[in-house]
């Protein structure tokens, strides 16, 4: 009897155990379903979320791509009006070229212009293709000089042509292995100085006064000078100024008053292209040769043109340091 009691009091806290287990099982499984449905519940959410920030964010930029549109066109009509307003006083004779400012943005595509910095800041290298305008400029004294235009207007082959410079590059080019440049060429002129030179500049003291003169004197004819990547005037009165470059605003002025004009011509342009007067340092001899890292070699009896612009073209060259300045790599 004892026993059998014994036997259902050991059935029953088994009964009681399986109880609590399930209990706990279900209650554990109850948890887990809610996590679950609560993590499915805060997912969504997060993605309705993000997808309206996304809504949002596009919407943003929708705006701000159009407002930037705006500005853009905005400003375009303005530089054009600017351009207008520019040309306008061009025509009429009343502006001077210190107050008109470079606009370099046509210049982006072309092969020989790299952009430095804003749209008006880029630097021209000796490779591709360029244009330049060459305004020929005189005195007011109603001389003729047909016969020297003629003579630096003449085909490249010419040695006396200022044309010449292609050929020149062409061969110095060839002699290194390397790309070189050619100058699509436009000759204006000759028209007859709208302003005075007083000095002889031979010390650069009245250097802005001939840049007024001959500046001036092509935008009162309607020189297209923006059409252009370099403009070179060149003036025929062969007295009054020594020959100077201004690479940072593409323009060189080129005196005629030498019978080797053309050598200043291309001088002059190569100081466009980066080139640096060699005889800076007082000694043609070293810098000047046609190697200067070999004094001994071949090309000693060569003269770099940076150097020296006169004399017979045959003996003049481009050497390394100069190559180097210019663009060119090898």
């Amino acid at each position: 009897m004892l026993n059998c009691n014994l036997y259902k009091m050991h059935l029953n806290i088994n009964k009681k155990k399986s109880l609590i287990v399930t209990i706990c099982a279900l209650s554990i499984l109850s948890i887990i379903v809610v996590s679950i449905a609560l993590e499915k519940h805060n997912t969504n959410k997060e993605k309705q979320r993000i997808t309206a920030f996304e809504k949002e964010k596009a919407k943003k930029l929708e705006s701000i791509v159009a407002e930037n549109k705006k500005l853009s066109e905005d400003a375009a009509k303005k530089e054009q009006a600017e351009h207008q307003k520019v040309q306008n006083l061009i025509d009429s004779g009343s502006l001077t070229t210190a107050q008109v400012r470079n606009n370099c943005s046509r210049l982006k595509n072309r092969e020989a212009i790299v952009i430095l910095g804003g749209s008006c800041s880029y630097k021209i290298r000796a490779v591709g293709s360029a244009k330049m305008a060459v305004v020929f400029v005189s005195d007011k004294s109603g001389m003729d000089y047909g016969q020297d235009i003629a003579q630096y207007t003449a085909g490249q082959s010419s040695k006396e042509s200022l044309v010449y410079i292609n050929e020149f590059l062409k061969r110095e080019a060839a002699r290194r292995n390397n790309p070189t440049l050619n100058i699509e060429f436009n000759f204006f002129g000759p028209f007859q100085q709208v302003s005075d030179i007083t000095g002889d500049n031979a010390d650069l003291s009245n250097t802005q006064e001939i840049i007024d003169a001959l500046q001036n004197t092509s935008l009162q004819n309607k020189v297209p000078e923006a059409d252009y990547d370099m403009v070179h005037y060149v003036y025929l009165q062969k007295q009054k100024f020594r020959s100077f470059a201004m690479p940072s605003s593409h323009r060189a002025f080129t005196n005629a008053q030498f019978a080797d004009t053309t050598g200043v011509f291309i001088h002059e342009t190569l100081h466009l292209l980066g080139a640096s007067d060699k005889y800076n340092n007082g000694d043609c001899q070293t810098r000047g040769q046609g190697n200067p890292f070999d004094p001994n070699g071949s090309e000693k009896d060569l003269l770099d043109i940076m150097c020296w612009a006169y004399g017979s073209m045959d003996h003049l060259n481009i050497n390394i340091i100069t190559g180097r300045e210019i663009g060119w790599q090898n």
